[in-house]
């Protein structure tokens, strides 16, 4: 997902670089900021961090030779997967509203992509945590 905002903020910035219409500079930075470079980040969250805590906590079971448990089952699939459409939509949303001048308006689109990071951080982090904890 966070290519698609890749490309669509490219082509919004060369709509602004031959354009010199610097109305689409909020709408370009959207789509940059928070769609390829905060949708790229929690992907790669989603994707590393878990495989490092898992390290840490079975390495000495593992060379022990003990049974542990898969790294493939320390998230929920579902709640990222939620995740990931609540920011989507957050973004696409904060981009329309670029071009709306309510301020109200944009406050609300802000929130839906807060709420999309708030269950990031419940995904990711509290479900490392119970795996770091128990």
């Amino acid at each position: 997902m966070g290519l698609v905002f890749l490309v669509l903020g490219t082509l919004s910035g060369a709509h602004l670089s031959g354009s010199e219409n610097f109305d689409m500079v909020p709408l370009h930075m959207t789509l940059m900021v928070f769609g390829f470079g905060g949708l790229t980040i929690a992907g790669a969250m989603f994707h590393l961090l878990p495989r490092v805590v898992w390290n840490m906590v079975h390495v000495k079971k593992a060379q022990e030779g003990k049974k542990i448990p898969n790294v493939f089952n320390v998230l929920n699939k579902r709640e990222a997967m939620i995740t990931l459409y609540v920011m989507s939509v957050g973004v696409v949303l904060m981009a329309g509203a670029t071009f709306i001048e309510l301020n109200t308006v944009r406050y609300v689109t802000a929130l839906i992509y807060m709420v999309g990071l708030l269950l990031f951080f419940r995904a990711l982090f509290y479900r490392l945590f119970l795996l770091y904890t128990l």
